[in-house]
């Protein structure tokens, strides 16, 4: 008997050791939260430089880690795998070349994508001189995909998204959503953060605009509407005075595309009665990008996934005082998202 109690009181010590190790955290709790703030100067050194006259190009993207097409699906990845997929991300992004570009699920230090740091990989091979960094994963070790072999788990992720701007970004903010309650308490432990990402972008000396990034939660719907109505708190509560953009991965189906969803009754069962566009449409000020558009054209946007797409997941919504010029869906197979580009008239 204290056989047994003495090697249940040490393998409950065990346990607890490797969730404490598992939990650590390689950045200080105060820059997790915060975020960071990057430069990295081009060497010819030369500024964009920004007029009244100059049109503002955005672009969201979810990168899936260089994952490619098919995702964080289970499957192990190659190197070269990842290579090949970053190099197709990269040159996604220097053909559209946005002035600022929004992305979700980016690694900068992390097992499953061979610790190669993403974000300077983009900043550099893009020329983006200003990045916004907010991190959503710091772990020693995510259990995922939860089969028994350690080998084949993600192990250390540093991971977050990120805002690249060929302007100076002066400020930023972070609000950090809840973990969903319908999640078990060992699944969030090991679960990313969702997070709004809103930094202030210098244009000149009299015009700034304020661009957010956003990546609602995926699986829980409910969850998903609360945070649709914090977003819409927190960027209109009190109104801007300059013009604000906010795009990313929402994670949600526009209702009158669901139909559509009729071939894939996992898709469909996830997205009917879907609030989240619904409420960030009640916005004051913010307009979605493609709502003036037919809803026969709207399904030429579609973004995921990448080689077949069914679905819309990602959006960009801009403040009523600004004008969008031109919109594009960039062609890309890096990731399982395709981009979305927007330009606009300030």
């Amino acid at each position: 008997m204290k056989l047994i109690l003495f090697l249940s009181t040490i393998t409950g010590i065990g346990i607890l050791g490797l969730l404490l190790w598992a939990n650590f955290s390689s950045l200080p709790n105060k820059t997790y939260k915060q975020g960071q703030l990057f430069y990295f100067p081009s060497p010819s050194n030369n500024e964009t430089v920004w007029t009244p006259d100059t049109p503002i190009k955005t672009m969201t993207y979810n990168l899936g880690f260089g994952a490619g097409e098919a995702g964080l699906n289970g499957r192990t990845y190659t190197q070269k795998d990842v290579e090949k997929n970053l190099s197709d991300i990269k040159n996604t992004i220097l053909a559209e070349s946005p002035d600022i570009l929004a992305v979700q699920e980016i690694d900068l230090h992390s097992k499953r994508s061979y610790f190669i740091d993403e974000v300077k990989y983009i900043a550099r091979t893009c020329k983006y001189p200003y990045v916004a960094m907010a991190y959503t994963w710091d772990k020693n070790w995510v259990p995922y995909p939860f089969f028994t072999n350690p080998k084949y788990q993600f192990g250390k992720t540093l991971a977050g998204q990120a805002i690249f701007s060929k302007y100076p970004i002066t400020k930023q903010e972070i609000l950090r959503f809840k973990k969903p309650s319908s999640n078990n308490g060992f699944y969030n432990l090991f679960y990313l953060d969702r997070v709004l990402q809103t930094i202030q972008v210098s244009l000149s000396k009299t015009q700034s605009i304020r661009i957010s990034n956003i990546h609602l939660e995926a699986f829980d719907k409910k969850e998903r509407a609360k945070q649709a109505k914090y977003t819409l708190n927190f960027l209109e509560d009190p109104l801007p005075k300059m013009p604000q953009i906010l795009m990313g991965d929402f994670n949600a189906v526009d209702t009158l595309l669901v139909p559509s969803l009729s071939d894939s009754k996992e898709l469909h069962h996830e997205y009917e009665k879907d609030k989240t566009l619904s409420i960030l449409r009640q916005a004051k000020t913010l307009r979605e990008i493609l709502d003036k558009l037919p809803t026969k054209t709207q399904k030429n946007y579609r973004t995921y996934p990448t080689s077949r797409p069914k679905v819309r997941l990602d959006y960009i919504f801009y403040s009523q005082t600004i004008v969008p010029t031109n919109i594009t869906l960039p062609k890309g197979t890096g990731s399982d998202h395709k981009a979305i580009s927007a330009t606009f008239k300030l």
